[in-house]
């Protein structure tokens, strides 16, 4: 399912309330009855079991470790008030154990564990006065907070425990505050009630320990803005009108996330350099921390350093989820989308449509294995779907069943994975299947460009063989990444060994082409024709040396800057 920062926000919230619950229950029982006691810990514990395994579930590691700062932080607490420090050593150890086996149940035995780190701002990112603003308004409101308290508590006769009073709890207190500050200063310098918030967070001390991290993840969420650059090759001439002039030194391109286009088309024959160009540059990528995801047809990229490798066989995508779309609207494309890969007739695509359409009705988030369920419970049932026959709902089954995860212990992919992760491969090549295929990669760029319409972080996605997914006349999302994507943070880089079927739609919106050797006429004069505009003389010329380049060698066109460049890659 999709996975979206407001999702975070509220685990972290819940986690900060059910952490004020733990202790006010541990806390009292040290002067109370024994029965009282021993009933209240079992309650901590239960408590602590049921924690991990939605925890488990949720499968974020950040919150997951935070959490147990914050079990860590109520043991030692209660301790400065009763009970012996052996005895909360071994409560701890104890409550920690129940606390992981929640979590392996809940996480399928850690499986879908996943880490996100994303807090350490660079130097360019630290506004020293907005911090410095932020951290006193911050520290002023703490502790005005904790004089009120003090004050409701003499006038009051109550005794309302102020954490950051104690040892331990002024030192999460202060670990709370730095990352607040150094994270959130723009907001706390500007935003009254971002200072509350965090003045509130503070005086929480440990409790609040998760929220704080992902309010500091969340600053942390802005799209790639500052320029990177990246070497495209040697350059060995370049062409002015339609004139060779020689030339030397390294092409290099800018590339700015977000507010510049940055999508690249790689088109040539086979053997001609284009997967070696794509591996430079993803390691390029690679070393200034933006994100790549690689659709790998053939199992090429799956040696790349840092690369995480993800198949359709054991990392399966959702079809069925909404993707912020109303269930008509995505049942209308699920049906599509499967009709066009599977050549299904209209009146299996209009069943399929009223099926998809009936599940949203039932369930909130369903998959395919309750589609399943709903045809293989008319099947079985004297129950009819409209006027639709048994035999077309029969003829859909085995399709929707070779779509389906094989097992319930399956590991869904999540969209931020693959925004967090270094280099995401999602190998193809293990599948024969080219429906399946098809599928699977439209599903999964169409969670992809949702996910960044929301967390708006940079990504770069590689297409190889770009024209199985996009050609002429195929409805896809690729055209729709190439026209929209930029707004939000992505850049395609397309390639293909067949131009002609590529929809037309991807070289009038990309950036840059990186043209290597095309021997075949009616691909170099389509080529030609792009690269050189309207100019004859310059047709000729570009298309000339398109059938002429050797290994390695690539014309490389830059929208708007004039010249055509020959390039060793």
């Amino acid at each position: 399912m999709t996975k979206t920062i407001s999702s975070d926000i509220t685990h972290a919230t819940i986690l900060t309330a059910v952490n004020i619950i733990l202790l006010a229950i541990m806390l009292p029982s040290a002067n109370l009855a024994q029965f009282t006691y021993v009933s209240n810990t079992l309650i901590f514990l239960l408590f602590i079991a049921f924690l991990g395994y939605g925890l488990g579930k949720v499968g974020d590691g950040i919150l997951i470790l935070t959490e147990i700062l914050s079990i860590t932080f109520i043991m030692i607490y209660i301790g400065e008030y009763a009970y012996t420090w052996s005895f909360i050593r071994d409560q701890l150890i104890f409550s920690l154990l129940i606390f992981t086996a929640g979590i392996s149940l809940g996480s399928s035995f850690f499986k879908n564990i996943r880490f996100d780190i994303r807090l350490r701002p660079s130097r360019k990112q630290v506004n020293y006065r907005s911090v410095i603003i932020g951290g006193i308004g911050v520290t002023g409101f703490t502790l005005l907070f904790i004089y009120l308290i003090s004050v409701i508590n003499q006038f009051m006769n109550t005794q309302a425990f102020i954490l950051p009073i104690t040892p331990y709890g002024l030192l999460f207190s202060i670990f709370n505050g730095l990352i607040l500050i150094i994270t959130l200063s723009n907001e706390l310098a500007s935003k009254l009630l971002f200072t509350l918030l965090g003045s509130l967070l503070i005086c929480l001390s440990g409790l609040s320990t998760p929220l704080v991290i992902v309010m500091a993840r969340w600053s942390r969420l802005e799209t790639v803005s500052r320029k990177q650059q990246i070497i495209l090759g040697s350059i060995v001439k370049k062409m002015k009108n339609s004139h060779w002039i020689k030339d030397r030194g390294k092409l290099n391109i800018n590339i700015e996330l977000g507010k510049e286009n940055n999508h690249m088309v790689i088109v040539g024959a086979s053997g001609a350099g284009k997967s070696y160009f794509c591996k430079k540059v993803i390691s390029q990528l690679r070393r200034h921390n933006i994100p790549v995801l690689v659709i790998d047809v053939h199992g090429e990229y799956r040696s790349i350093e840092d690369a995480k490798v993800i198949t359709p066989l054991s990392d399966y995508v959702n079809i069925l989820d909404t993707m912020g779309k109303t269930p008509e609207v995505r049942a209308r494309e699920v049906a599509d989308l499967i009709s066009v890969a599977f050549r299904l007739g209209n009146v299996q695509r209009l069943a399929l449509t009223q099926l998809i359409s009936e599940l949203y009705e039932r369930i909130a988030n369903p998959t395919l294995n309750d589609l399943k369920e709903l045809i293989e419970e008319y099947l079985s049932s004297d129950k009819e779907l409209g006027t639709f026959d048994k035999e077309v709902l029969k003829s859909i089954l085995p399709y929707i069943k070779s779509l389906g995860p094989s097992s319930e212990l399956a590991r869904w992919v999540l969209p931020e994975e693959i925004f967090s992760n270094k280099v995401t491969v999602v190998d193809l090549s293990v599948v024969s299947d080219m429906s399946l295929i098809r599928v699977y990669v439209e599903t999964l760029l169409e969670s992809i460009f949702y996910t960044a319409q929301v967390v708006r972080r940079g990504l770069f996605i590689v297409i190889e063989e770009v024209h199985r997914f996009s050609s002429k006349g195929r409805k896809s999302i690729v055209p729709r990444l190439f026209m929209e994507g930029r707004k939000f943070g992505i850049a395609v880089i397309a390639v293909s060994q067949d131009p002609l079927s590529v929809e037309p739609a991807i070289f009038t919106n990309t950036k840059f082409i990186v043209n290597y050797v095309i021997p075949e006429a009616a691909s170099s004069s389509y080529m030609a024709r792009i690269l050189s505009g309207n100019d004859l003389m310059k047709y000729k010329k570009l298309r000339e040396a398109l059938t002429a380049l050797k290994q390695f060698e690539a014309l490389v066109w830059i929208r708007g800057d004039g010249f055509v460049y020959m390039v060793k890659t």
